[in-house]
């Protein structure tokens, strides 16, 4: 249960990371947000 929502929470964050990356118009600002996201997803998909 715990474990669901450390994941629901982690994905939240990853779609507000990925709605300001898109907003962004610096593209080293759109590099780093992609980095972000990358590593959030891997742990919503519990990849260490």
């Amino acid at each position: 249960m715990i474990l669901h929502i450390y994941q629901l929470i982690t994905l939240l964050i990853a779609v507000l990371v990925m709605a300001v990356m898109l907003r962004e118009r610096s593209l080293s600002r759109q590099i780093t947000g992609a980095a972000v996201l990358v590593l959030l997803l891997l742990r919503v998909f519990l990849i260490k």
